[in-house]
C-alpha cells in the first residue's frame, strides 16, 4: 500500500521539531551551569562552558554568573574586565544582580576607573529592583560617605529595605543607627529588637552587639545577654571576649574570675582589639591587681 504523499510532510515536520526540542534553551543551559557549579563535586569549567552557551543567546542570568567566573578565577583564568564585561552585558537588560556587581566594581575602581558617584547610581538601579546586597551596599556608601556625602538618613533607608529582606549586615547597622540616633531618631529599643531575633538565631555579631549594649546598661535580660557574649566569645568576636572579660575582671553581674576574665582579654589582644590591646597591657603590668 502506498503511503499518502501527506503523511511524508507530516514525518518531516515531526524530526524536525524532535530536533529542534532536543537543543537546550538558554534557561536549561543556564540551570545546566548552575547545577554544575552549585554540586557537591562542583565543576566550575562546565559550568563556564554552560553559561556562556547561554549568553551567546543573552541570558542575563547567564552573562552574570559567567561573569563571577571571570571575576573569581574558577573554571575559567581570572580575568576583570572579562568579568565587566559580562556584568555590563546584564545591566544592560536591566539585570538587578549583575547591577550591583557592576556598581561593586566602579565603587573600587575595578577594571575601570573608580567613580563612587556612578557607583551609586547602579547600586539604587538594582536596589529598587529589590536586590537587597545593593540596597545594604548603597547603604553603608551612604552611611559612610564613600566617595559621595555622607547621608544617614538615606542610609536608614536602605538598611531598612535589605533588613526586611533579613540581610544580617544590613540589619546589624540600622540597629546601630537606631541606637546612636543617626538618620532616625534614637531608638534604643528598637535597636535591641531589631538584632534579638537574629541573636537567636546563632548570628555572632548580633550576640556581640547586645552583649556590649547591656554592658552599657541596655535593658536586656541578664540570662540572655551572657549566654550571648559567652556564645559570640566562643565564636572568636574579639569585642565579646573584651566583653566578657571585663565582666569577669570585675566581678559585675557575673562571679569574679580574674584568671578566666585575663585570658579572654589577652584573646581579644591577639586578634587586634585596640582596647583589648590596651587592656592586657596593663593587666601585664600590674598583674596582683
Amino acid at each position: 500500500m502506498r503511503t499518502a504523499p501527506h503523511a511524508h510532510a507530516i514525518g518531516w515536520i515531526l524530526l524536525l521539531l524532535t530536533a529542534a526540542c532536543a537543543t537546550p534553551s538558554a534557561d536549561e543551559l543556564f540551570e545546566q551551569g548552575l547545577a554544575a557549579e552549585t554540586a557537591a563535586t562542583a565543576d566550575p569549567s562546565a559550568a563556564a562552558a554552560s553559561y556562556q552557551a547561554a549568553a551567546a543567546t543573552g541570558h542575563p542570568g547567564a552573562h552574570n554568573n559567567l561573569g563571577l567566573l571571570h571575576y573569581r578565577g574558577r573554571g575559567v583564568p581570572q580575568d576583570l574586565a572579562a568579568a565587566a564585561t559580562c556584568f555590563q552585558a546584564a545591566a544592560a537588560q536591566d539585570f538587578a544582580p549583575a547591577l550591583c556587581n557592576l556598581g561593586v566594581m566602579q565603587l573600587f575602581g575595578q577594571a575601570m576607573p573608580a567613580d563612587p558617584v556612578a557607583a551609586a547610581g547602579l547600586l539604587r538601579r538594582a536596589a529598587r529592583k529589590g536586590d537587597c546586597r545593593a540596597a545594604y551596599l548603597l547603604g553603608a556608601v551612604l552611611d559612610e560617605g564613600f566617595g559621595v556625602p555622607a547621608d544617614p538618613t538615606a542610609a536608614a533607608h536602605w538598611y531598612e529595605r535589605a533588613a526586611a529582606q533579613d540581610h544580617a549586615a544590613a540589619t546589624l547597622r540600622l540597629a546601630l543607627l537606631c541606637w546612636q540616633g543617626r538618620g532616625v531618631p534614637t531608638d534604643r529599643a528598637r535597636a535591641v529588637e531589631l538584632l534579638r531575633g537574629r541573636a537567636a538565631a546563632g548570628d555572632t555579631a548580633a550576640q556581640a552587639q547586645l552583649g556590649n549594649w547591656f554592658c552599657r546598661g541596655a535593658e536586656i535580660e541578664r540570662s540572655a545577654a551572657l549566654d550571648w557574649l559567652e556564645a559570640a566569645s566562643a565564636a572568636g568576636h574579639a569585642g565579646a571576649q573584651y566583653d566578657l572579660g571585663l565582666l569577669l575582671l570585675r566581678g559585675a553581674v557575673v562571679a569574679e574570675d580574674r584568671t578566666r576574665g585575663a585570658a579572654l582579654v589577652a584573646q581579644a589582644a591577639a586578634a587586634g582589639l585596640p582596647a583589648a590591646l590596651a587592656r592586657s597591657d596593663a593587666l601585664a603590668a600590674a598583674p596582683g591587681r
